[in-house]
């Protein structure tokens, strides 16, 4: 059987110790029969959303795929597609969340929080996003539930960085001032998650210290400049 499950966008119990893949390493697996495939397929489009279909989904993960579970050493689960992982259950308890890599592949499909360039360096070596990291859009920002999925870009580039749970509700948000704890971070670019598959980038603007905007300069002492101002931050 596998732990697919019903994903879960807002789950009663948040995930209890700090999650990343900083040091876990794949211990074991074996590939999916066809029956599990077909839920992982569905557990998929409903973590995706309405915005992408079935035949959509087939671009990274066809209905007749060839679908390995790898279990990891921090109890999570990842789901791949020659070598790609595409899809991870942090506990193994069947609540399932898409990579970068496929949030690349549908960059607006998952709900969106912003933060700023500067900010990004924080997130890539590890960090949680707090709310004082958060930039509000104009109109507001928008409605979210406590443990709900979530996932990190930069205003401008329209490409996620991570993906992880909110830790309170955008009311309480709102009310503290946008202060205090924001999206508790499950997987990032450049994590050893990423480091498992291929290591492609959406774009140029995607470096190891830093998310940049698209069409930014991105020069040596640029990329130099950034990488000290987030080893003094």
């Amino acid at each position: 059987s596998t732990s697919t499950g019903r994903p879960s966008t807002h789950r009663g119990k948040r995930l209890q110790k700090t999650f990343m893949f900083k040091k876990a390493t794949p211990s074991g697996g074996h590939a999916l029969k066809g029956s599990d495939v077909k839920k992982l397929r569905k557990s998929a489009l409903e973590v995706l959303g309405p915005s992408v279909s079935e035949e959509d989904l087939n671009a990274i993960l066809p209905s007749k795929a060839d679908v390995q579970l790898v279990k990891m050493s921090n109890k999570a689960i990842v789901f791949t597609v020659a070598n790609q992982p595409l899809f991870f259950d942090p506990d193994g308890k069947g609540h399932v969340f898409p990579t970068v890599y496929t949030l690349w592949a549908f960059p607006a499909a998952v709900k969106s929080l912003l933060t700023f360039s500067e900010v990004s360096p924080k997130v890539l070596g590890g960090a949680d996003l707090m709310l004082p990291g958060v930039i509000v859009p104009p109109a507001g920002m928008p409605e979210f539930a406590a443990d709900e999925m979530m996932v990190l870009r930069i205003p401008e580039n329209p490409y996620p960085f991570a993906v992880g749970e909110m830790q309170v509700d955008s009311a309480t948000a709102t009310g503290s001032g946008m202060k205090g704890r924001g999206l508790k971070v499950l997987h990032h670019f450049p994590d050893p998650l990423w480091a498992m598959g291929d290591k492609s980038l959406p774009c140029d603007a995607f470096r190891p210290e830093r998310v940049f905007p698209l069409g930014a300069d991105l020069n040596a002492s640029t990329v130099s400049s950034s990488a000290a101002a987030a080893a003094a931050a």
